[in-house]
């Protein structure tokens, strides 16, 4: 099973997402906030991140740190 990536990119305009597409999975997209969260391979996500920041109608693309933090214990909860 390939290692994914959670990658929230915010657009311009909803032109983007067909773009988007080829880089990979969309998992969910709001057009009156204009960001889209897709899914990349871990492998290459430096690289695609770096191929969607130069579309046309891409603001800003930043990796999700969903699964980047450490879980939470709860040693003393009682």
């Amino acid at each position: 099973m390939q290692e994914r990536k959670s990658v929230i990119v915010h657009f311009r305009h909803k032109k983007a997402l067909k773009k988007l597409n080829a880089f990979g999975h969309i998992s969910y997209f709001h057009n009156k906030r204009r960001y889209a969260v897709i899914y990349i391979d871990a492998e290459h996500a430096e690289k695609t991140v770096a191929d969607i920041e130069k579309l046309r109608h891409v603001k800003k693309v930043e990796i999700s740190p969903l699964y980047e933090a450490d879980p939470v214990q709860f040693k003393d909860v009682k």
